[in-house]
């Protein structure tokens, strides 16, 4: 079931951002939040861009994190996709996915994220 705002805005000052006194410190929590609310593989709809053909929302395994509290700036937070099909995997932005299958928290998770530019 998805969380309502008030248990968002909760979870977000008590839980990610809490001891933050900068910037800095704030974006850590984040990551670190991601890091260890997000449960691995799922999947979900990514737009895949080609070349020669029409562009096409494909479905993909999530893997892992492809950002972590160590490379993560305070942008996007960037997961690991595999696209079966041809055998590869890319970096896929949190925003960029859709219809994303997954248990309860980590879709949880991902709806605190979308939360993150009011803070």
């Amino acid at each position: 079931m998805p969380l309502t705002k008030k248990e968002i805005e909760e979870i977000i000052e008590n839980e990610i951002i809490v001891d933050a006194y900068s910037d800095e410190e704030a974006e850590t929590g984040w990551a670190t939040y991601m890091e260890d609310n997000l449960n691995f593989p799922f999947e979900a709809e990514y737009l895949v861009r080609k070349a020669s053909k029409p562009n096409e929302w494909k479905k993909v395994r999530i893997i892992e994190s492809h950002t972590n509290s160590s490379n993560y700036e305070g942008g996007g937070y960037y997961l690991s996709a595999l696209l079966e099909d041809v055998d590869m995997i890319i970096p896929v932005e949190i925003g960029e996915l859709r219809n994303v299958e997954a248990d309860e928290e980590t879709l949880n998770t991902l709806q605190i994220w979308e939360s993150k530019s009011k803070y």
